[in-house]
């Protein structure tokens, strides 16, 4: 990857803005960053994003461990699972602008009748459905924490619960897209100078952490779940 200084500058900046949103809500990194690499350097999707995402959801999982939560992990995760498998056979076969348009539509209307109908996001058969998506969508193009939140949004302990998915979730796209042989030393590189601007994005963050009450946290999950869905299917259509 030949980078320009200009690049890097806009690549920290993204990290840096998407950090401190998935530190107040619990995901939203790569909704920031996602688009953003993809305009600099197509290659930077999705493998240096989900080695920033794991750190980042490791560290919040640290320093929130008593608040973390496993109520709905289950759930989500026994639709993850299948998720990422599928995710890495796509890869192979379909391109990622047909996986952005999909997505983006898909999650446009999700997020429309998550935000028309409370409580319809706490079924549990639709939150084994987000974590199958989460699963496609976080391995295949980044993408992987607004299904999980619309999932989650109605619930109390929103944030920590988010959390707690997107840690064990992230983890498990890392390790599909390094078995299958898409992570090399060029994407930990990448990930490595990125990761100052994650750690400042991160600390910017802790001042809004238990000021957001469950409304404000609500309205946050929807309005960054609808951006991501209008910026992944522009990407994906244009």
């Amino acid at each position: 990857m030949n980078l320009t200084t200009i690049d890097w500058v806009v690549l920290m900046a993204a990290v840096v803005v998407g950090s401190a949103v998935q530190g107040s809500l619990g995901f939203g990194l790569n909704v920031v960053v996602a688009p953003v690499a993809a305009v600099v350097d197509p290659a930077l999707v999705p493998a240096p994003l989900l080695v920033l995402a794991t750190v980042h959801v490791a560290a919040m999982a640290w320093s929130e461990r008593r608040s973390l939560v496993i109520g709905p992990v289950a759930w989500v995760l026994l639709g993850r699972l299948p998720g990422v498998a599928v995710a890495v056979l796509v890869l192979a076969t379909v391109t990622k602008d047909t996986i952005e348009v999909l997505f983006g539509v898909m999650l446009l209307a999700v997020t429309g009748l998550s935000m028309y109908r409370r409580g319809f996001s706490r079924r549990r058969s639709l939150m084994v459905g987000a974590g199958f998506v989460s699963g496609v969508t976080g391995t295949a193009v980044a993408v992987g924490g607004p299904p999980i939140a619309l999932a989650l949004a109605d619930s109390e302990r929103a944030r920590a619960e988010i959390t707690s998915v997107v840690v064990i979730g992230t983890s498990m796209s890392l390790l599909a897209v390094t078995a299958s042989g898409q992570l090399g030393s060029d994407d930990l590189g990448v990930a490595a100078v990125l990761l100052p601007a994650l750690a400042a994005g991160f600390v910017l963050s802790r001042p809004l952490v238990g000021r957001l009450d469950r409304h404000a946290t609500r309205a946050g999950i929807h309005l960054v779940a609808a951006c991501a869905a209008t910026v992944v299917l522009v990407r994906g259509l244009f």
